[in-house]
């Protein structure tokens, strides 16, 4: 009767009729509890049911009766490895292969419970034994491959999967193996190959093909890599890794609105993503949705509330929607955090600068410049231009910023490998690239449109390469209209812009951006041209290797401080500086009661950014207005912060804050005519007026600059030196003030400098962009001439 039952039994069991085997083996067992056939069926029916305890005491009895039976000690120790009792099925394990020591099967059973208990070396020589034995076994070979990853020995992983493959094409899991150890090791075009085979056998494997998109995008291949990641989206809509891969695919792509909605799905899954909310915030804040950021980070915020980094951002939202005190706070929030984080810092200096807050700001100053001299990127070179430094502190902080911006962004450019190009051959055109994020109304195309216009066609072919947000503008489409070639990479992947200059055969790019506001310079990192320059938007060396010159002159940067500049010095012969094509200045409408100016007072102007101000400036101004009673400073309104704080900083000072006057914003030609109005304009130090010293002197109205040792602040003196007014140089703070004073008090003698300076500024060279453009032609081609003589850069003046 056992006999029979028994049989039917192990058929039910066969077919999968657990319900119906189950009873017959249980009584089987009531009536001979000792039957090791039922023992040993009945534990492997309770095991594939789940219900390990009870399959073990089934097992474990039949391993008793038949010691000698490798088929139910076997099947034992795998369920002990099931129930995670690992030490005893290595005990079994190594009883079975010591009893039948020519069965590979126990040793790879060995191989993987010491695998799992993390002894990968032994695990190893385990798989190896057992393959020596059954060398045909596909799984052992994907098991050793997996033992040798992890033990981090990639080539012998590699090795194995490779077989592994090769014994079964046909087996997807040893192609996708293979595809991880080829990764692991950097081999990302291999590993794209192996995924490949894998999904051709099994397409619909989300890990796979979210694997293959991580490694395309390593390639630089972004646009292939976002289509695996969607297609991982659509097969596994459930897992936010794979959404949030595709947002960032898109992020690195440019295409800023399609990851934000990516972003928004990834959150509709997994509310509580960070890092899904963080890159929303980023992107937000790049389309000008500062609100919507801000929100962004307070979700992050709300997740992890000591996220330094989340404070941080939400900081720079919150300044570029208006709320300067939340900012303020939530910049000292982030170095609360993040107390040696140079970034924070930077940023909180940044803004207290801007709002004029100078109270302790020295000090921060000085940690700012300890920060540099430590090594830290994250201090802004552009805001450290306004931070009394030396030219080596600022190629330091290039340098760092240069190494820190390319790093973070190196994910946008990865796998890019673009062939070196040499110059143009001598006869044919110079292909010139101008990259910029600022062809729009800016100062910087306000000075440049009229060199694009005139560059000589016959000897040029002169692109534009726009990385800032387009402007519907006159300015816009008279800069389109100036280039033979206007390409607008605002929402192209820097990759892809890089690989596009390129493409285009540009011989010399000329970065008019630097690190200023919109900047890529990863797409220049990325060495899309044989030589590359650095011109006008930034005043200061990038500090990296790969900006080969510099545009300066013999004043703001003489060949003496070449060290404190990476790129080769080249010297225009007049001032680096392009004045663009300025109409005549006219008379002012209004008078100056319009601007409520005192008709009777001694104007000085001061109409530079108040982000350049200082309090030893702002001690200098007073020491002028309390020696020249009849004398106001007329300031530009920049916002409610600054001017509440000048203020109080002159009050402080003994100054009645009614001698303080503010300009408000007005169009171009009235701001240019009321300069008209005042008697001597007053610059800062260490950041000069640069494009609004130019103004002001194209205006008619005496600039009294005083120099220092970086370029920024030479840039005013040099705009004087071009124009025949040396006396308006100043070399102290002494002089600086004995000559506003002075002036203020000899009024035949400014007359006679306003004289001057109406006539030379219709005949010095500086003004004249025809001048300007083939000073900056010749230049272009002699660093082409040393290019195709097979010469590195170096420093020249015309």
């Amino acid at each position: 009767m056992d006999q029979e039952t028994f049989a039917r039994a192990q058929a039910e069991h066969r077919s999968g009729n657990f319900a119906v085997a189950e009873p017959l083996y249980g009584a089987i067992l009531a009536a001979s509890p000792e039957h090791v056939e039922a023992l040993y069926a009945y534990g492997v029916l309770l095991a594939q049911t789940g219900r390990l305890p009870q399959s073990l005491d089934h097992l474990s009895r039949a391993a008793r009766l038949a010691p000698e039976d490798g088929r139910i000690g076997r099947n034992f120790a795998l369920v002990l490895q099931a129930a995670g009792r690992l030490p005893e099925s290595e005990r079994e394990f190594g009883r079975l292969r010591d009893r039948e020591p020519d069965r590979a099967e126990h040793r790879f059973g060995l191989g993987l419970v010491v695998s799992a208990q993390g002894r990968f070396d032994e695990a190893i020589s385990h798989f190896q034994e057992g393959l020596a034995l059954a060398s045909q076994d596909v799984e052992a070979r994907c098991n050793l491959g997996l033992a040798c990853r992890a033990a981090g020995r990639l080539d012998e992983a590699i090795d194995a999967f490779a077989k592994a493959a090769e014994l079964a094409p046909a087996l997807a899991k040893a192609h996708g193996n293979l595809g991880g150890a080829l990764f692991a090791a950097g081999r990302w075009a291999d590993a794209v190959g192996a995924w490949g085979r894998a999904l051709a056998l099994e397409p619909n494997h989300a890990e796979v093909r979210a694997d293959m998109g991580v490694a395309l995008a390593k390639l630089g291949r972004q646009e292939e890599a976002a289509e695996c990641f969607r297609r991982a989206m659509e097969l596994d809509p459930g897992n936010p890794a794979h959404g949030y891969n595709l947002g960032r695919a898109l992020q690195d792509l440019g295409r800023l609105e399609d990851a934000a909605e990516i972003y928004a799905k990834v959150i509709a899954v997994a509310p509580d993503h960070a890092s899904a909310h963080m890159n929303s915030g980023v992107i937000f804040k790049k389309l000008g949705q500062p609100d919507q950021a801000v929100a962004s980070y307070d979700r992050v915020l709300e997740l992890d509330p000591a996220n330094g980094p989340a404070w941080l951002n939400r900081g720079k939202a919150l300044y570029e929607a208006g709320r300067v005190e939340d900012a303020l706070d939530s910049f000292r929030s982030a170095l609360r955090l993040m107390p040696d984080d140079a970034d924070a810092l930077c940023e909180l200096v940044n803004l207290r600068k801007v709002i004029c807050d100078w109270d302790g700001l020295e000090a921060e100053e000085a940690l700012c410049r300890r920060q540099v001299a430590d090594g830290k990127a994250g201090i802004d070179p552009q805001v450290f231009m306004s931070i009394p430094a030396t030219p080596a502190e600022q190629r330091r902080c290039g340098t760092l910023w240069g190494k820190m911006i390319t790093e973070d962004r190196a994910h946008a450019v990865h796998g890019l490998d673009l062939a070196p190009r040499a110059v143009s051959p001598a006869g044919s055109k110079i292909r010139l690239g101008y990259i910029s994020a600022d062809f729009r109304t800016h100062p910087v195309a306000h000075l440049m449109a009229g060199v694009f216009e005139r560059h000589d066609r016959s000897r040029f072919e002169v692109s534009a390469y726009s990385i800032g947000p387009y402007q519907d503008s006159d300015m816009r489409r008279r800069l389109e209209a100036a280039f033979d070639r206007f390409v607008d990479l605002e929402a192209v992947g820097s990759a892809e812009a890089a690989r596009r200059i390129h493409g285009d055969g540009i011989d010399i790019l000329v970065d008019l951006t630097g690190y200023t506001k919109h900047c890529r310079p990863e797409i220049l990192a990325c060495r899309p041209a044989p030589i590359q320059v650095n011109f006008l938007g930034f005043t200061a060396t990038m500090g990296v290797n790969w900006m080969d010159y510099i545009l300066t002159d013999a004043f703001v940067a003489p060949q003496a401080r070449q060290d404190g500049f990476a790129e080769a010095l080249v010297h225009m012969p007049h001032c680096y500086l392009p004045f663009g094509d300025l109409a005549p200045v006219g008379e002012p409408v209004q008078p100056r009661s319009a601007y409520g100016l005192p008709e009777d007072a001694f104007v000085y102007c001061g109409f530079n950014n108040p982000f350049k101000f200082r309090a030893e400036v702002f001690d200098l101004w007073a020491d002028i207005l309390r020696a020249v009673p009849q004398g106001v400073l007329w300031l530009r309104e920049d916002n409610d912060y600054s001017r509440n704080n000048l203020g109080r900083e002159i009050a402080a000072r003994g100054i009645d804050p009614a001698r303080l006057i503010f300009a408000q914003r007005t169009d171009f030609a009235e701001h240019m005519a009321r300069h008209r109005l005042a008697d001597l304009f007053l610059d800062c130090l260490p950041y000069n007026a640069h494009t609004t010293a130019s103004d002001a002197l194209w205006a008619g109205l005496p600039v009294l600059t005083r120099v220092g040792e970086t370029f920024a602040s030479r840039v005013a003196g040099s705009l004087l030196s071009g124009l025949g007014l040396p006396e308006l140089i100043t070399e102290s703070a002494e002089e600086y003030r004995e000559r506003a004073i002075a002036l203020a008090s000899r009024p035949e003698e400014l007359r006679a400098l306003k004289d001057r300076l109406e006539v030379n500024r219709l005949t010095a060279p500086q003004f004249k962009s025809e001048v300007f453009t083939r000073d900056l032609e010749a230049a272009f081609l002699r660093m082409a001439e040393r290019s195709r003589a097979g010469l590195a850069p170096e420093a020249f003046a015309l």
